[in-house]
């Protein structure tokens, strides 16, 4: 049976979207975050989430090592860092288009490069990918886990960027 792995992912796809919700309905402004970043309000409970999830799901729950959900150290330290620099020549490049199609001048913020490219989609791999996927590759087989976690990934942003503000969903954005 595997139902203790589909509560485990209804819990933490759960959380997830509880940490947009709160900050929604939440009649008093979030103070809560990280001085010196970007992270307040819900922004900062995602990352708390985020960060806490893996440990509880995996160190405290389930009492196993890390590796399981795919933290391991790369093996290929220049494939990693030639990955890594193409994801942030990538952002970039999409960025100063998208701030030419807007109007806006160039614009250079460390900041915002190391939260879109690295700590944020780190924290989204994790749960999606690591805890998610690995949860439901054990009952339904990776095939369809791929799929699910994907459509769960996908519908998390949706959730978070529009159903849950009332914004509707352009190609713009």
């Amino acid at each position: 049976m595997h139902l203790r792995e589909y509560a485990e992912v209804a819990v933490i796809f759960g959380s997830l979207l509880i940490t947009r919700w709160i900050d929604i309905v939440n009649p008093f402004p979030l103070n809560f975050g990280f001085a010196g970043t970007r992270y307040y309000g819900w922004y900062a409970v995602y990352v708390a989430t985020g960060l806490t999830l893996p440990v509880i799901m995996e160190k405290i729950v389930r009492k196993r090592k890390f590796s399981v959900i795919g933290f391991q150290l790369p093996t290929g330290k220049r494939e990693s860092l030639r990955i890594t620099t193409l994801i942030i020549i990538s952002f970039l490049i999409g960025g100063i288009i998208n701030r030419f199609r807007l109007g806006f001048g160039l614009e250079f913020d460390p900041e915002r490069i190391s939260s879109v490219c690295i700590f944020l989609p780190f924290i989204e791999e994790v749960n999606f990918r690591g805890l998610i996927q690995t949860r439901l590759e054990t009952g339904l087989g990776k095939t369809k886990a791929w799929i699910i976690s994907g459509l769960l990934f996908g519908f998390w942003h949706y959730w978070v960027h529009f159903l849950i503000i009332g914004r509707p969903l352009t190609v713009t954005y």
